[in-house]
């Protein structure tokens, strides 16, 4: 607005310099349409771009997730013979990446090599997050291969898009061989990188490695997340380590690690595995004053610990309730009814429940 007002008033022409200038302004304030109308004018108006001006447009489509054209920018500069460099390269390969679309990220870097123009630490990182993106953790790990062979620097973004790639795609073992790798040179570490080996093991059905890795949490002294307390949780539901479950829970609630219907289903199905009923319940009830809404899921596991641990009464009740909500009800939970009934002698409530659940 500055720029047409000014431009209007003192009716000078806008030069290159200018126009550069106001796209990157654009750029920095993630207003990509209007980068792009910028640069529509100088095309109106045959003047000359440059790297600088194209550069700046390019990185406003990223950073506006607007990958087509960030593509048809960079399509644009060929045309108009305008020199590309690591900074373009690295902008459209980003833009890929945010959009998921692996293979042009790939493409984008095969064409750096290819024009021998020089690959940087962001390009390459934009290359791994595409390919964890879109499951591709072989080729996650070739271009890791090929930043050490090129003896580029990484950094935490690398380590763990390729561990997030390994975590993606059920690769436990190579996780925790990077993670290996990783802590002998001295790599910084976060909580997410550590997170994404904790998942990858809970995943790969390894709980103890996960539970294991999760108590390197306190060794680093980083901060709880909701995915590493998701996946360590899920690790005891897994091993039968309900008591673990509960502590894990209270630690997430003492410090206020966000939590949702997973980590909740899990600790509430490690409970009804263990026959562990009211603790289950007490779970259950505690969803709302968290803002966490139960599911299908959810529902099921406490019908079966409720079932299990010989309360039919509360078994039916609560079935009675989610038969009249709009979530539906699975097999489990159909289960858990009918054998509820069967122990309070309602067999007509019984096959009918068993017609029902015939019928879905």
């Amino acid at each position: 607005q500055l720029f047409s007002s000014v431009m209007a008033e003192n009716e000078v022409k806008p030069s290159t310099i200018t126009l550069s200038a106001t796209i990157s302004a654009c750029e920095k304030g993630g207003e990509w349409q209007k980068a792009l109308d910028l640069c529509g004018f100088m095309e109106r108006r045959r003047l000359v771009w440059d790297t600088i001006i194209c550069n700046a447009a390019i990185s406003a489509c990223e950073k506006g997730g607007q990958w087509e054209r960030a593509l048809h920018l960079f399509s644009k500069m060929s045309q108009e013979k305008v020199v590309v460099d690591t900074i373009t390269f690295s902008a459209v390969t980003s833009a890929c990446e945010k959009a998921r679309e692996w293979e042009k990220a790939i493409h984008m870097l095969l064409l750096m090599a290819k024009t021998k123009i020089e690959c940087n630490t962001i390009t390459f990182n934009a290359a791994i997050s595409a390919c964890e993106k879109g499951c591709e953790w072989e080729t996650a790990l070739q271009l890791f291969g090929s930043m050490l062979r090129s003896r580029i620097e990484s950094d935490m973004l690398t380590w763990s898009g390729t561990i997030s790639a390994f975590e993606k795609g059920g690769q436990w073992g190579k996780a925790l061989q990077l993670f290996g790798i990783m802590t002998q040179s001295q790599a910084q570490l976060d909580a997410i990188i550590l997170g994404a080996v904790i998942t990858a093991c809970e995943k790969g059905d390894e709980w103890e490695k996960a539970l294991q890795m999760f108590g390197m949490m306190a060794y680093y002294e980083l901060e709880l997340t909701t995915t590493s307390c998701g996946a360590a949780i899920t690790s005891c539901q897994k091993g039968g380590k309900w008591e673990r479950a509960l502590e894990l829970f209270s630690a997430m609630l003492i410090g206020k690690v966000e939590s949702n219907a997973i980590i909740y289903n899990a600790t509430i199905s490690a409970c009804e595995r263990a026959g562990e009923w009211k603790k289950a319940l007490q779970l259950f009830c505690r969803m709302p004053q968290n803002a966490v809404e139960p599911d299908v899921i959810t529902f099921s596991a406490v019908l079966c610990a409720c079932e299990k641990g010989g309360e039919w009464e509360k078994t039916l009740q609560l079935f009675s309730v989610v038969e009249r909500s709009i979530l539906g009800l699975d097999t489990a939970a159909y289960c858990a009814a009918i054998a509820a009934c069967e122990k309070a002698g309602k067999l007509d409530k019984a096959l009918q429940l068993f017609h029902e659940m015939a019928q879905r």
